[in-house]
């Protein structure tokens, strides 16, 4: 039940950041803060959905994990 409890967790809040503007903050002009620019200008597109993709591999690997653990006890 974690398991499920975890993904479904994992699944609303990508649906969360899917609905979240690309850019959640702008640095201003007269701001000095290079650094933060930087940082969101190296962004890709489509973070959101390859977070996703990456948090559900890393899930399901663990799950897996788990079972083959279980099947071996």
């Amino acid at each position: 039940m974690p398991l499920l409890i975890a993904l479904e967790k994992a699944a609303l809040g990508s649906a969360l950041d899917l609905a979240a503007p690309e850019t959640m903050r702008e640095p201003t002009d007269g701001a000095p803060t290079p650094r933060p620019a930087r940082a969101l200008a190296a962004v890709p597109e489509g973070r959101a959905a390859r977070a996703f993709e990456v948090g559900l591999t890393a899930s399901m690997t663990h799950a897996r994990a788990l079972r083959t653990a279980g099947a071996s006890s």
